[in-house]
């Protein structure tokens, strides 16, 4: 006798995780030419920064941004960043903290040191309209030096600092290192590689 059995499922279908934007620094490197992220450094004169689009500094010798600073003092004020802009993303109206996180990829020339993280957004396009706040948190990089660890930061993380207002459609992330953390003289490198925003899949 053969007999046929039908399961019935229950269960609820989730959607899949949305990429909101997602930056690999690969394509802009493709002609070789010499490109600077958005930066800026501490107005302390202690401090010199450089910034860089390396086509072979990130994970599998692919792109990366690259921040190196030379720390004159450990004045905690002494600081050097990595911004990364997108001035384009599509606003959603009903978003929430909790249905996003932010993931990146860092490494730095120093163990275990600190890396200061700023997400800010702006209402409407390419920073117009009114600021939509900002969050902050601290990562620390691994403890092997020039290893790259991937890092995801949920934005309902209630270690974060701030509010925010995931809706706006410009966003900025800013990486900074601080010369009371890192040290002074040379030797303060940080690489960042694949940005990702995305919004989680919901019922």
């Amino acid at each position: 006798m053969l007999v046929l059995v039908f399961g019935v499922s229950t269960g609820t279908v989730l959607a899949e995780d949305a990429v909101v934007f997602q930056e690999k620094f690969d394509a802009a490197s493709d002609d070789g030419s010499v490109q600077t992220p958005g930066g800026y450094q501490s107005s302390d004169l202690g401090v010199t920064a450089a910034r860089a689009l390396k086509k072979d500094a990130g994970i599998n010798n692919t792109g990366a941004i690259v921040l190196t600073a030379k720390f004159g003092s450990p004045d905690p004020a002494s600081l050097a960043a990595l911004l990364y802009q997108n001035g384009s993303v599509t606003g959603n109206a009903s978003a929430k903290c909790s249905d996003y996180y932010l993931e990146f990829d860092a490494k730095g020339s120093k163990a275990a040191k600190d890396i200061s993280v700023i997400i800010q957004d702006w209402r409407d396009d390419y920073f117009q309209g009114e600021s939509a706040g900002s969050l902050s948190t601290t990562v620390t990089l691994p403890e092997t030096a020039d290893t790259f660890k991937t890092y995801r930061v949920a934005l309902d993380d209630a270690k974060l600092e701030g509010k925010f207002d995931p809706s706006g459609k410009t966003w900025q992330i800013a990486f900074q290192i601080f010369g009371s953390n890192w040290g002074e003289g040379e030797g303060n490198t940080l690489v960042i590689d694949n940005i990702k925003v995305v919004r989680k899949g919901t019922n």
